[in-house]
């Protein structure tokens, strides 16, 4: 992932690393600033490393697909791209979950919990039936 990260980093835009620069000078302003670190630090009579502008995006990287929700957020941009946000937002309307469950599930950074993991199910069902039915 740190070589991605670092090859991402240079192929994005001026404005983007500028963005990602400023958020490490936070970072390392802090820890040289801080005397609370996590315990962890503590028992290892450790400090962390500088915080590089390239290390936002490993964090990035890693917290969408190998936490699992990248697959997720893509399941959902396809079906917008196949149904359309409109025939989505009727779909909506098909199933018994309330509508802020599948907002949730739609617009969820973190993988979906019980609720949305069922809308999202339920919307896939409602999907393929208006598909047949068509």
């Amino acid at each position: 992932m740190g070589r991605t990260a670092k090859l991402d980093y240079e192929a994005s835009s001026p404005q983007a690393r500028a963005m990602l620069d400023a958020y490490a000078a936070g970072v390392n302003a802090f820890l040289a600033t801080t005397t609370a670190l996590p315990v962890e630090y503590q028992l290892l009579a450790q400090r962390p490393e500088p915080w590089e502008s390239w290390h936002c995006l490993a964090a990035y990287k890693i917290r969408n697909s190998l936490l699992d929700t990248f697959e997720s957020k893509l399941w959902r941009t396809r079906l917008a791209q196949v149904v359309g946000p409109e025939n989505l937002a009727q779909l909506i309307k098909y199933v018994s979950l309330p509508a802020e469950v599948f907002t949730r599930a739609l617009l969820a950074l973190e993988p979906p919990d019980a609720d949305c993991a069922q809308a999202l199910n339920l919307l896939a069902l409602a999907t393929r039936r208006r598909r047949l039915s068509s």
